[in-house]
């Protein structure tokens, strides 16, 4: 065939290729991979956390307590045998650590406050307040995709790919700003997660009063005489708990201690003890007192059988926090025979 045969058809092809061109039909050049455009690529790797991160949680065991039943209230007024101080106002709650009781948040004389502010919200619920009013901004330009686009797609293809957007200066500034925006709120909720979660810490942690082995008044020694129940878990005549608190809060006994010792983990942190039982929850016991200078230990409800003959007292049971196990001490000695109160609840 001669050259010029050929020409024209092949020209003839070409030409009326491009006359029937048109915005639906054309093919377009857009590159091997369109992801990695680096504008895209710089408003990917922008992240927008949502999301609490282990290194933002100050208190990260506080969602282990979960308080459980109804709070008991308790006024002003009661005077604390040893300081001679009036009993704080306020709500008592328990955690159900999965033991044979369930046990006190706090130590007696040292409620939580309000009712309201006892529960620590979660953080997504302080995330949510602080982004209500943050209009959403959808990323811009392409959508991310594992997908490999050819070097030629249609004009229809392209439009799709691109959701009917171009990504412009004003798109990406768009886009950054509302990134910045999350993440300042980001901030804000976690300042007030741990800010909550650390009142809580403090109420737990602060001390209560310690007081008299089965004394409800102002005595200056143990009521551990011949005429006391051996045992007085319940009593209202010698239990503070159940005196103060109501029904279904006592003095714990020495196997309700010995129970959180041997069942429970303790893990030693800054000026408390986190022990958190076979359920999972957490409660909180303070280690030292910067108010005292005595070993701090608890009240059990039980005396023992020997009496002291200088005073006709018997020997009360308590529980040492140091030792982390229960002691014998004799009722009538200074500082010895008074000692903290956390309170358990019946189940």
């Amino acid at each position: 065939m001669k050259k010029s045969t050929w020409i024209i058809p092949l020209f003839s092809i070409a030409f009326s290729t491009l006359v029937s061109c048109s915005d639906s039909n054309m093919e377009v050049y857009v590159g091997t991979e369109i992801e990695q455009n680096e504008a895209l690529k710089e408003l990917a790797s922008l992240k927008i956390k949502s999301q609490l991160n282990d290194e933002d949680e100050y208190w990260p065991f506080v969602k282990d307590m979960d308080f459980a039943g109804n709070p008991s209230y308790v006024k002003g007024g009661i005077i604390n045998i040893v300081t001679g101080l009036e009993l704080n106002s306020g709500y008592y709650r328990y955690v159900d650590l999965g033991l044979s009781v369930n046990w006190s948040a706090t130590d007696f004389n040292r409620p939580l406050g309000s009712n309201n502010s006892l529960p620590v919200p979660s953080f997504d619920t302080f995330y949510q307040k602080a982004t209500e009013d943050i209009e959403p901004v959808a990323f811009p330009g392409f959508k991310q995709s594992e997908i490999k686009y050819p070097t030629i797609m249609s004009y229809e293809e392209y439009v799709k790919q691109m959701g009917g957007q171009t990504l412009t200066e004003e798109s990406i500034k768009k886009y950054k700003d509302y990134v910045r925006l999350m993440n300042n709120a980001y901030s804000e909720a976690v300042n007030e997660y741990n800010s909550r979660c650390t009142g809580i810490i403090l109420s737990m942690d602060k001390n209560g009063s310690r007081y008299v082995w089965g004394a409800i008044n102002a005595e200056k020694d143990a009521c551990s005489d011949a005429g006391s129940p051996q045992n007085i878990a319940g009593n209202p005549q010698y239990d503070i708990a159940t005196k103060y608190i109501g029904e279904g809060w006592r003095v714990p006994t020495r196997a309700e201690w010995q129970e959180l010792i041997d069942k429970c983990k303790w893990e030693k942190n800054d000026g408390f003890y986190v022990i958190t039982g076979p359920s999972g929850k957490s409660i909180l016991l303070p280690i030292s007192s910067s108010n005292y200078y005595y070993k701090r230990t608890y009240c059990t409800s039980e005396r023992s059988d020997k009496m002291d003959s200088s005073n006709n007292k018997y020997d009360i049971y308590q529980f040492d926090l140091d030792k982390r196990q229960i002691i014998q001490r004799a009722a009538s000695e200074f500082y010895e025979g008074y000692s903290f109160v956390r309170p358990v609840h019946t189940k």
